[in-house]
This record gives C-alpha cells, structure tokens and sequence, in this order.
C-alpha cells in the first residue's frame, strides 16, 4: 500500500517490508527492498527545467523508489509505480495498491467519487486524452490562487479512466 508517509509492500494479508517515505535514508530503503524484490537498477537524472537532480532505483518494469524530485518535500523519498505487482526474488508476486485496493489496470471510479474537485487535476488542456490525477492520502492542499488548490500527498494518474500510475508522495496541479 501507498500513503503519503509510508510505502508498505503486502503479499495478500501478510505485510512483506515496510519503509518510512519521510526521513528514511535512500540506501536503507533500497537495502529493505532489495531483500523482498531483488537487485534493482539505479538511475541518475541531472537536474533540468522543473527536474531536481535524483538517483532512483527499479524493480520490475517501472517500480521506483528516489531522492526527492522537484515535486517531493525534501527529505521525503519519491515513490512510483505503473505496475499492478512487482516479482519478489523468491517469485512470489507482490500487489502495490492504494489505501483503498485499487491498483494500476483498475478503474479510478470509486476514487473519483470519494474525493472533491480540490484534491484532483482533470488536465483541462487535454480533454480528448481524458487524463485526471487524485490525491487520495492528502498532506496539505493550499490554495494557490482563488479556486486553485496544489494537493501534496499519494496520488493516482489515471487515463481513459483506467489508473494508470499510483505515485507517493507529490503535488499535483504544479507550475511546471
């Protein structure tokens, strides 16, 4: 499961490793995953227009743990995944969820009927993709300009109103 604050892995009701996204070091949170899901793949990105500097690490196809990127709170460790379930190392299968089950392939229905319109990003340049964003576990969400809030916390990306991405945690409706 995802939350803003907490990136739990679970093999149906048994909890497979638990890491901290606020305050934990990087190298201990790849160590704790390393252990359940194997050797992962690093990755550095240099700093650019609204990018931070940051090294990740992968598991699977997309699954990444980071150093805050320029949507994350310092000291806040950047969590994303487009996968449903990641491979352990001894071949079981690990589902990474919302805090209410959904997962990427699902629909983003029941989410989008849980939460209000200051908590979302319906990306109104793009209608015809029919992308939206949900902050689902919400930090903070301050008002930007009238009628414009900036979410900060886990968050789904959906597309044609299949969820796409979970991602935790980060701010949607950004500048950049």
């Amino acid at each position: 499961m995802v939350s803003a604050t907490q990136l739990s892995l679970r093999e149906a009701d048994s909890e497979v490793a638990t890491i901290a996204l606020v305050g934990t070091p990087l190298d201990d949170a790849v160590s704790t995953l390393s252990e359940v899901l194997g050797e992962p793949r690093s990755s550095d990105l240099e700093a650019a227009s609204c990018v931070r500097a940051q090294t990740a690490w992968a598991w699977g196809d997309t699954t990444r743990i980071g150093t805050p990127d320029i949507h994350t709170d310092d000291g806040t460790l950047s969590f994303g995944t487009n996968e449903t379930a990641v491979a352990t190392s001894d071949g079981r299968s690990v589902r990474i969820e919302t805090l209410t089950g959904e997962a990427v392939g699902d629909s983003v229905a029941a989410l989008d009927a849980a939460f209000d319109a200051t908590v979302k990003d319906d990306f109104a340049t793009a209608p015809d993709r029919e992308l939206l964003s949900i902050v689902y576990d919400l930090v903070r969400n301050p008002q930007v300009r009238e009628g414009d809030y900036r979410p900060y916390g886990a968050s789904v990306f959906s597309e044609r109103g299949v969820i796409a991405s979970i991602i935790g945690p980060n701010e949607i409706k950004s500048d950049c």
